[in-house]
């Protein structure tokens, strides 16, 4: 009777407010050795290599309800 709701398939529209997912890679560093180093920082200096850490934090992402 009562277990209707909870059957219907949840339908959530993430086009309102410009609303921005991001991308979350879960690869370790190690696997990422296709990065792109045509960069011209990466150029600069034969002997030194730019140290540059991509970890950063995921925002919080709240779904409103429509009423």
């Amino acid at each position: 009777m009562f277990g209707h709701r909870k059957d219907k398939k949840k339908d959530y529209n993430l086009t309102y407010d410009n609303l921005a997912i991001p991308e979350i890679h879960t690869q370790s560093d190690s696997d990422s050795s296709d990065a792109d180093t045509s960069n011209p920082v990466h150029t600069e200096s034969s002997k030194e290599e730019a140290n540059i850490s991509y970890d950063v934090a995921i925002p919080e992402v709240h779904i409103r309800k429509k009423k």
